[in-house]
Order: structure tokens, then sequence, then C-alpha cells
């Protein structure tokens, strides 16, 4: 649990922050961020980079192909319900904006 609570936290951080994902274009993110310090858009279709952290301590249990896939489903997945999930991630901020916010994640 710890180790999916600090992959959520880092990401969400990242969001906030206005992080560029490693490998990404700076072009794919231009405009990211720059409405102020920690400024995320409250409404519209708004897609937001994730970053996956590996630790030397803490590693995937899974092959890199099937963690991407398995946080793909988790963040945008509509109806994901592994592990007894309700919805993903993106469900979870359209829900609570009652539809005005529509995230995408970037894995």
């Amino acid at each position: 649990m710890k180790k999916y609570f600090a992959l959520f936290a880092a990401a969400v951080m990242t969001i906030s922050v206005g992080h560029y994902a490693c490998g990404a274009s700076l072009e794919a993110y231009e405009g990211f961020g720059q409405l102020g310090f920690n400024h995320v858009p409250r409404y519209g279709e708004i897609t937001f980079p994730v970053i996956l952290v590996s630790f030397t301590d803490v590693s995937f249990s899974k092959d890199d192909r099937s963690v991407v896939e398995h946080y793909q489903a988790l963040y945008n997945e509509k109806g994901y319900s592994y592990n007894g999930a309700t919805g993903c991630v993106a469900e979870y901020f359209e829900s609570v904006s009652f539809g005005a916010f529509r995230p995408h994640f970037d894995i």
C-alpha cells in the first residue's frame, strides 16, 4: 500500500507544480502551469503527465509494460474495478466536479 500511495502522491505533486514528463518534448506540455504556481484548471478537458518512479529499495512487481498498463487503467479506464476499486482517478475528479473537470492522465 505504501508504494502505491507514494506513486499517487508523487503524481499529484508532479501535476501541481507543473513538471514535465521525462522524455516528453517540452512542446507537448507548452503552457502547462503558466497561470501561476500550483494552478490547476478546475474545468474542461485537461491532460496531466504522470511519472512512475521506481526506487532502489522498492521496485515494481511487474514488468515495465504491465506496470504502465496497470497505471493507465487505474488513472483513465472508466469502470476500473481491480482489487475492489469503484472507478478510476479520472472518474473521481469528473464525479466530484459534477462533470465540469475531465482530466486525462498521460502515463
